[in-house]
């Protein structure tokens, strides 16, 4: 079986509704610079929201990614066919 690349990793852990952040993608994928694998699936088509959130001490912020509803909602029946 073939090893999925780092931007297919990012992308099946957001089609299952999922957020993913820095620290998350480190720790799940050893991904260190999400934000390029970001960057390069919004170029390929990919509908990516970002939010921005508080460290819970309030020191310091992170963002987290996922996709669009709408999105997810034009392409549902590509991700039907993808996970079942």
């Amino acid at each position: 079986m073939k090893n999925k690349s780092q931007k297919q990793l990012v992308l099946d852990y957001l089609w299952r509704g999922k957020k993913i952040s820095a620290r998350k993608a480190i720790a799940y994928f050893n991904i260190i610079r999400l934000s390029a694998i970001i960057y390069y699936l919004k170029r390929d088509g990919i509908e990516i929201e970002t939010e921005r959130k508080f460290n819970l001490n309030g020191k310091g912020q992170y963002v987290e990614y996922f996709l669009k509803n709408s999105f997810i909602s034009e392409k549902q029946e590509e991700v039907d066919k993808y996970f079942i």
